[in-house]
């Protein structure tokens, strides 16, 4: 004999039985593992460029800034226009600019080209001050 309260029980994974509701949550979880591993790798990516924990606080403060502006009107046009499609062309959006990003990091090596030269100069400036030496003439100079 089974008592009332086991047979009314809900399961949690209820909902998957429907398929289209599984797709759904299925491409969402996804999407939110891939924008939470680029947000990780942005993090990075700007404190190896940077070398500074500031600037990494700023672009983590700075990504939430379209959400605050944008958000408003993505509500309005949201209920204007068509759901499904207004959210299969802000998803391709989303997938252009993580694609942009992705190749930029791959054709710049890593590191922007700015960045490599910039440390590259301060390696060579840190070894030149380390021998004393003299950036034109290459003298020992003895501190006055």
């Amino acid at each position: 004999m089974t008592s009332p309260a086991q047979t009314n029980r809900v399961s949690p994974f209820r909902p998957f039985r429907h398929r289209a509701f599984a797709i759904v949550w299925t491409g969402s979880f996804v999407s939110n593992i891939g924008t939470w591993m680029e947000t990780v790798a942005i993090g990075v990516y700007v404190t190896q460029a940077t070398g500074q924990a500031a600037w990494t606080g700023t672009v983590a403060a700075l990504t939430y800034a379209p959400t605050v502006l944008l958000g408003p009107f993505g509500g309005a046009l949201a209920d204007r226009f068509d759901r499904r499609r207004f959210l299969v062309a802000v998803t391709l959006l989303q997938t252009l600019l993580a694609a942009t990003l992705a190749m930029n990091v791959l054709v710049s090596g890593g590191l922007p080209a700015a960045a490599r030269a910039e440390r590259k100069a301060t390696a060579i400036g840190n070894k030149m001050v380390a021998r004393r030496q003299m950036p034109t003439t290459g003298r020992r100079y003895v501190n006055a």
